[in-house]
């Protein structure tokens, strides 16, 4: 068993190494919909907003450790959709939809 401590910068990846395992995920779902209440809510964005949800399981050493779903602003985000094809780490997802926003601008 691996304690997951959820922090404000929490990292799959790191977190997985800090436990000397090797860390791997399979995107389960990757699309974009309809923000339902919850999920409008804690984004701060009206119910029915389009929204991208990353659903992904974690591994560590190929044993299933974790279930996520991220969900992201598809307005204030643009182009992360197609980030996220492209990478699904997060973190480099979110820079590249950075670099293509402020260049497109």
């Amino acid at each position: 068993m691996l304690d997951y401590t959820v922090e404000p910068r929490t990292r799959f990846t790191e977190w997985i190494r800090k436990h000397n395992k090797e860390p791997s995920g399979r995107v389960l779902q990757l699309k974009e919909i309809a923000a339902d209440s919850q999920v409008a809510a804690a984004l701060g964005i009206r119910t029915g907003a389009r929204v991208v949800m990353l659903e992904r399981l974690g591994f560590a050493d190929d044993r299933p450790v974790s279930l996520s779903r991220h969900y992201f602003p598809a307005t204030r985000l643009r182009g992360l959709l197609d980030a996220l094809h492209a990478n699904s780490r997060i973190t480099e997802a979110l820079q590249a939809s950075a670099s293509a926003t402020t260049s497109a601008r």
